[in-house]
């Protein structure tokens, strides 16, 4: 019998040694749901994984973080948007992430010079270009788009 209560004390002492462990352990795992839930793991949903580019007649909004084969979507409104629309990437840009689909539709794309452009035809007052985006290669991507000659400097964080 005493040998059963020394057996229970000294199980005791080792699980007390073991719950400051277990409270860093928590602490951490909490932190991690939390920046998940922000936003962190580029749901694209949060917080965390939302950013904009904004110059004189445009906005860019786009995923700052992006998971491999997760769909995302990069979304450039104009202001003023009356007349020819022009939308360019760099080549090498659209070899690590994919157009799926671009909404609405351009009239047409051409590439000049190392970059695709996409033509719009503007009618009224604003206009709203969506991309719809695949990345494909995991890394730091970071371009220079062009809406209309104004720079927008994107910049996507891809992982597993």
């Amino acid at each position: 019998m005493e040998e059963g209560i020394r057996s229970i004390q000294e199980d005791y002492s080792y699980q007390k040694a073991g719950w400051p462990a277990q409270t860093i352990f928590w602490i951490l795992m909490g932190g991690v749901l939390l920046w998940g839930l922000l936003g962190g793991l580029g749901d694209g949903a949060g917080v965390l994984s939302q950013a904009n580019s904004i110059q004189d007649n445009s906005v860019v909004s786009y995923a700052s973080r992006m998971r491999v084969e997760k769909p995302a979507s990069l979304t450039i409104q104009f202001v003023q948007a009356d007349g020819a629309i022009s939308v360019s990437f760099p080549q090498q840009y659209l070899r690590n992430v994919t157009i799926t689909q671009i909404t609405p539709e351009p009239d047409f794309s051409e590439l000049i010079h190392g970059r695709i452009v996409y033509h719009f035809r503007g009618r009224g007052k604003g206009l709203t270009i969506i991309f719809s985006q695949l990345p494909k290669a995991t890394g730091s991507h970071t371009v220079e788009l062009l809406a209309n000659r104004e720079a927008h400097t994107v910049s996507h964080f891809v992982f597993f």
